[in-house]
């Protein structure tokens, strides 16, 4: 090879010279939900106990959460609030905050959401003001800028006893 830096269309380009272009590194799969729980929960309930926001997100970034899992986090988070005080439900509104943009990505906060709202039934098996809960996750969720306000008109057409949407 040359070791002339060329152009392509170039008479001295040679592509061997250029690589593949390929970069190689360690693929980290996305957590499943039963990984998010055993990773996370333990997480959060440090955060609860500490109320240490920026040590929590630094320890929860590092982990790869999907898209298609996104609700699971904040289900979790969540879920574990609401067998709490309200001060930890203050902690949790605040995690999903800080949560927004850096763990959830602001497009699939939503969808997020949505999969919280549908476990609700579940949720009220352990704690029967968890739809009254939720609602002011939601509400706080709103006011943070996590989710816009035109987000509740858009609820009402979802069918959450639906699986899917």
């Amino acid at each position: 090879s040359s070791g002339i830096n060329a152009e392509y269309g170039d008479p001295n380009f040679d592509a061997t010279d250029m690589g593949s272009g390929i970069k190689l590194g360690a693929y980290i799969p996305a957590l499943d939900r039963e990984e998010i729980e055993k990773n996370l929960k333990p997480l959060f309930v440090e955060y609860y106990e500490n109320s240490e926001l920026d040590e929590c997100i630094s320890a929860v970034v590092k982990f790869n959460i999907g898209p298609d899992n996104f609700g699971d986090v904040l289900t979790l988070c969540v879920s574990m609030a609401l067998e709490m005080n309200s001060q930890k439900r203050e902690l949790c509104s605040r995690l999903i905050a800080d949560m927004y943009g850096r763990v959830i990505e602001p497009q699939y906060m939503e969808d997020a959401f949505v999969a919280l709202l549908k476990q609700i039934p579940d949720l009220e098996l352990d704690n029967p003001s968890a739809a009254d809960d939720v609602g002011r996750f939601l509400a706080r969720a709103i006011a943070d800028d996590c989710l816009p306000p035109a987000f509740l008109k858009r609820l009402a057409s979802f069918d959450l006893d639906k699986k899917s949407q």
